[in-house]
């Protein structure tokens, strides 16, 4: 899928990245197309959840992928308040590669469907310093914050649509050049 980046400074960017984040850079995987972009994924995905019936008619197409490490070391990314995962089924595998020891958020959200990925992604943020948080937000995603503000919830989520620089993995449709 794409990935969309935000960062703000003393101006707004909107930078885009076409390659399928993915746990490594450099691979081409098959992509699942469905009729409802916002539920195409890659194609080892797409009987995971829920949405498997509404794949069944998908274009599928090779992608070349980027590891989340390696797209924001060229997104030259000191420092990021937020990082949303929304890829349809591979989060739990994109989070596995991620340094955290180099890249640190204030704050994560992660869609999990109700998969058995879930407890495996409270893990990995857990072991990594994050705490859920604001479990009644959403049905379908979790958020996590960075252990040294969890006590700070009514200040992050006001902070949250007001985020100083911001990551959004998402799928998206094919380019058409």
């Amino acid at each position: 899928g794409t990935v969309l980046a935000c960062v703000a400074g003393s101006k707004s960017v909107l930078l885009v990245e076409h390659d399928c984040v993915w746990s490594k850079t450099g691979q081409q995987l098959d992509f699942a197309e469905a009729d409802e972009a916002e539920i195409s994924t890659l194609s080892d995905f797409k009987d995971a959840d829920m949405h498997s019936k509404s794949r069944r008619s998908s274009r599928h197409y090779g992608v070349r992928t980027i590891s989340l490490n390696d797209m924001l070391e060229s997104l030259r990314a000191a420092e990021i308040d937020y990082l949303s995962i929304d890829t349809e089924g591979s989060e739990l595998e994109i989070l596995r590669s991620l340094d955290f020891n180099k890249y640190h958020f204030k704050a994560i959200t992660c869609e999990h469907n109700h998969t058995a990925s879930r407890a495996l992604i409270h893990d990995l943020l857990s072991g990594a310093g994050y705490v859920r948080k604001f479990t009644e937000l959403s049905d379908f995603d979790d958020w996590y914050v960075s252990a040294d503000l969890s006590g700070l919830q009514p200040a992050l989520r006001s902070k949250v649509a007001g985020v100083d620089a911001a990551v959004r993995l998402e799928p998206a449709r094919r380019r058409h050049d």
